[in-house]
């Protein structure tokens, strides 16, 4: 279900607003939140280190991103 309805905003960003690209972050210890970027095609550009601070403990972050031309949408 998140999947799905990433998926319309995604269609929604790069179709009625115009982006050409969009970017995602997740803990890089939740596989579940990254598997879900993979799934909407996204590409893993790297990990930023110590880059949140979440209950006292920085934790690495894993960035994604997907441009309009790599999607359904591209016009």
């Amino acid at each position: 279900m998140v999947t799905e309805a990433t998926r319309e905003i995604m269609r929604y960003a790069f179709v009625q607003a115009g982006f050409h690209r969009l970017e995602a972050r997740c803990n890089a210890s939740n596989p579940g939140s990254f598997r879900v970027m993979e799934k909407l095609g996204m590409s893993f550009e790297g990990v930023l280190r110590e880059q949140l601070k979440i209950k006292g403990q920085f934790v690495d972050q894993r960035l994604y991103s997907i441009l309009r031309q790599d999607t359904e949408w591209s016009v």
